[in-house]
């Protein structure tokens, strides 16, 4: 698969539909009636009902933005009949869905900065903690430093700020 696709990066449905929508022009353009054959197929391999086997116009709404509520189990049929059987492939497409709809851990998710957010101040009632971090983002010293601003001052348990600062480029 080329670089180009990274549905790891998606962070909302649209998001990732725009990325399902690269991979189908990846996969040579198949038709929606072809993608569904497909579907309809693995469905009946794997022993599922012919009830639960989606229309083709359900199969071609999975690559229409603004959907309100996607049917992950659907999605992920229509990435494994373009991407095929590799299961590594499909894996970072499974985790990446779970994400955009907010089945995995936010915890999992992680952003770093090396500075603090500029303009208005997104740590409200935190103003003490933000000022420890930046007195050590200031300090100048040799060796990195690590400022760690929790969610809750009663807590560690999660981390909204992580900020580095003398870290070689």
């Amino acid at each position: 698969m080329p670089q180009v696709l990274d549905p790891a990066r998606t962070r909302t449905i649209d998001e990732f539909i725009a990325e399902l929508r690269l991979l189908k022009a990846w996969a040579g353009n198949p038709s929606i009636t072809e993608i569904t054959r497909r579907i309809h197929r693995d469905w009946q391999r794997a022993g599922r009902p012919r009830g639960e086997w989606p229309a083709r116009s359900t199969v071609g709404n999975c690559f229409q933005l603004g959907r309100r509520r996607p049917n992950s189990d659907l999605l992920l049929a229509v990435v494994q009949t373009l991407v095929g059987a590799d299961e590594a492939i499909l894996s970072v497409w499974r985790q990446s869905l779970r994400a955009v709809l907010g089945e995995a851990e936010a915890a999992a998710r992680v952003s770093a900065y090396d500075r603090l957010p500029a303009g208005p101040s997104v740590s409200l009632g935190r103003t003490d903690l933000v000022a420890q971090a930046e007195n050590l983002l200031a300090s100048g010293h040799d060796r990195p430093a690590l400022a760690l601003v929790p969610l809750r001052r009663s807590s560690w348990r999660g981390v909204d700020q992580v900020v580095f600062s003398g870290v070689p480029s």
